[in-house]
């Protein structure tokens, strides 16, 4: 392990490179890198150490049942993690009295993984639960339950509910402010994307602002720099590029690349990973020498290393923006290695594999609609269905990943002419956005405009008019914020 994180930091300095082959693509190796799946075992060991030292119902055991539980969440198995926590909340529920804070600290843990698997509902019961503990228990002005505030602001505003989510983000803000709370940056940040998502962007902008100064106030009062300041960069830099400033954004995207060289030093690991938002940047406003300039400086990493499974996004990206540039070769040979990656690593049952699987699908839709190759679209709805099958184990229904998987396969059924399967999916889709995060969902736009073209297709234009009425109402910020 220190030896992989030696090489990382001591990388030599790649230049960009302008265009890759698909054999360069096709000669990188796997590397298999962390290994989770140990630290699980590892964990599971000590649990059941413990359980034959003190029995299976006692207090003592809550610690290690919740280092099982983040392992389990680490490999993204969150139905086990959930057992997990629900284990040791029970055990602290029984056994002691006297566990008020532990039992809030496990609750929150426990919210944020129902969260990540799309039960919304629940995570919002088990925030509430805590907030009302703390409320009666705590002064109302107190930094707990402050934060608080602040996890259940994030989940009314994820589900469309901003005003609700407003008024816990004020009063949590002005706790944080007047205590000069670390988190402080962070709650800001928040509040800017509530605003960010209502489409107003000025008020947006100006909190970004507000968060990216706010962090750079704590480094200068811990001496420090913090990995996450750039990325409050980004945020303002993009929520000027939506309101059409993109000479605004790109110099402070310029200074950006400036913060990176400078924080970690050029050619190492994070400079070079954080070229990913450049690159994001400029194929978003359609740019694509220079993503792909800062794209393959980030892709000199797995040249050095090669293939690492948890990294498989980034390869994710850069093959996405390969598919639009219609390097659909490239693109292929780039996620086959993705899905190699996490097949070798964790096998075919881990939540990152439905995952490729999807973007492959997407990858052969397009292939199929650019060239007229109808069997790149008979390889497309297998990787979408089984994508779609595989999922089911991880995320419920209601998660965003899951609808964006059923609009990409209602798409492809759309291109094939197989209008009723397509309506039908497009519909689904619809519900579930609004039931679990309102009508001004940032991704419902591209869905309405898709079921409107088809409604106009179908000949049922009034159907075609309100559905892009509605569409034009939401902020059409999706490249901003994915």
């Amino acid at each position: 392990m220190f030896f992989l994180l030696f090489i990382i930091e001591t990388c030599f300095i790649f230049s960009p490179v302008a265009y890759c082959t698909p054999k360069e693509w096709d000669n990188l190796e796997i590397f298999t890198y962390p290994d989770h799946r140990r630290h699980l075992d590892e964990a599971l060991s000590i649990l059941e150490n413990m359980e034959k030292i003190y029995g299976k119902n006692v207090l003592k055991l809550c610690p290690y049942i919740e280092k099982t539980g983040d392992q389990y969440k680490a490999l993204q198995e969150y139905g086990k993690a959930i057992e997990c926590f629900e284990r040791s909340l029970r055990l602290k529920s029984e056994k002691d009295v006297h566990v008020d804070m532990s039992i809030n600290d496990t609750r929150i843990k426990l919210s944020n993984i129902y969260f990540y698997r799309g039960s919304y509902r629940k995570a919002e019961q088990m925030v509430l639960r805590v907030l009302g503990n703390q409320l009666d228990t705590l002064d109302e002005e107190s930094i707990e339950i402050a934060k608080t505030r602040h996890v259940l602001a994030g989940l009314y505003r994820w589900q469309g509910r901003f005003d609700e989510a407003r008024d816990l983000y004020k009063k949590a803000i002005m706790v944080l402010e007047s205590h000069n709370e670390p988190s402080l940056p962070y709650c800001l940040k928040d509040y800017a994307f509530l605003n960010f998502f209502e489409g107003k962007f000025l008020r947006a902008e100006a909190l970004f602002t507000k968060a990216l100064e706010a962090m750079e106030k704590r480094e200068q009062e811990e001496g420090k720099a913090f990995l996450d300041t750039p990325s409050f960069m980004a945020y303002l830099a993009n929520s000027i590029a939506a309101q059409g400033r993109l000479e605004e954004a790109e110099e402070i995207y310029q200074n950006f690349q400036d913060m990176i060289r400078k924080r970690f030093g050029k050619g190492k690991f994070h400079e070079k990973i954080y070229h990913l938002v450049i690159g994001k940047f400029y194929r978003n406003c359609g740019r694509p020498i220079e993503a792909e300039e800062h794209y393959m400086y980030v892709a000199s990493i797995f040249f050095l290393i090669g293939v690492v499974p948890d990294m498989t996004p980034f390869l994710e990206e850069i093959a996405a923006f390969y598919r639009e540039q219609g390097h659909f070769e490239e693109s292929e040979i780039i996620l086959l290695k993705a899905k190699e990656a996490v097949e070798f690593q964790y096998g075919r049952d881990h939540p990152a594999y439905p995952v490729v699987m999807h973007k492959l699908g997407v990858l052969y839709r397009e292939w199929g609609r650019i060239t007229g190759l109808e069997k790149k679209y008979e390889i497309s709805e297998r990787y979408l269905k089984e994508s779609l099958q595989r999922s089911s184990q991880f995320i419920t229904d209601l998660h965003p990943s899951r609808n964006r998987l059923c609009h990409d396969l209602a798409v492809l059924y759309h291109y094939e002419g197989r209008f009723d399967e397509a309506e039908f999916l497009y519909r689904k889709v619809l519900d579930n956005y609004v039931k679990a995060f309102g009508p001004s969902f940032v991704k419902l736009r591209q869905l309405l405009l898709d079921l409107s073209i088809l409604c106009r297709t179908r000949g049922n234009l009034e159907d075609s008019k309100e559905l892009e009425k509605w569409a034009f109402n939401i902020p059409d910020i999706a490249q901003w914020v994915e």
